[in-house]
């Protein structure tokens, strides 16, 4: 009798585990669901982590301080999945043509592995400690493989303890610069002039029409 109970408390038990385990998994797989594609987990750590508004994938190569993270706003994404390569390299097979069109500045490479759309805006979590230093503003150019251009994204991006933050919606190749690149579409700079510019005129018409009407 005794050994009849004993076998139905375990029958109990391993039960009990696996509805445990059941639920376990399916709370932890409760959409967004998160597919990480094409990246050796023999080279990178690869950490997921779901928070109730955001969803964040960290890398980190081993035996390196390669060290970055992706992270997206749960309201802003456009799908329930997640599927993408989030490997990201400082080699472009473009840099050939980049340098040719970048030639007036040093740089740093951003390559990564997908290209094209993301679900949703990603901000990159990126360490650049060796790279730059703390307290550094960078430039943040992307390269255009459809016309051949270099086109301005964002600066005064500061490295904070090695590490900087910038925002992406598409991936392709992007470079780091500490200065502007003169060649660059839509440089803040080149905007400056061209506001600068107007100013001038609208003074100048303003000036006119003053005149005009004194006379």
């Amino acid at each position: 009798m005794k050994g009849k109970k004993f076998i139905l408390i375990l029958i109990i038990v391993a039960i009990t585990s696996f509805t445990i385990s059941v639920q376990a998994e399916a709370i932890k797989e409760l959409p967004p669901y998160v597919e990480v594609s094409g990246v050796n987990e023999n080279i990178y750590d690869v950490n997921k982590k779901i928070t109730n508004d955001e969803v964040i994938v960290m890398l980190k190569q081993k035996n390196s301080n390669l060290s970055y993270s992706w992270t997206f706003q749960k309201s802003e994404l456009t799908s329930d999945i997640i599927k993408l390569n989030f490997e990201l390299d400082f080699v472009s097979p473009n840099q050939e043509v980049i340098d040719k069109l970048t030639s007036d500045v040093e740089k740093t490479y951003l390559s990564f592995q997908h290209h094209g759309s993301l679900p949703s805006k990603a901000s990159i979590h990126l360490y650049v400690g060796n790279k730059y230093k703390n307290g550094q503003k960078l430039y943040l150019y992307y390269y255009n493989d459809e016309n051949d251009t270099i086109e301005y994204i964002a600066h005064n991006i500061k490295v904070v303890d090695g590490y900087i933050d910038f925002e992406i919606d598409h991936c392709s190749d992007y470079i780091l610069t500490t200065t502007i690149v003169n060649s660059a579409v839509n440089n803040p700079k080149n905007m400056n002039y061209i506001i600068v510019g107007m100013v001038i005129v609208v003074i100048g018409l303003a000036a006119v029409t003053v005149f005009k009407t004194k006379r």
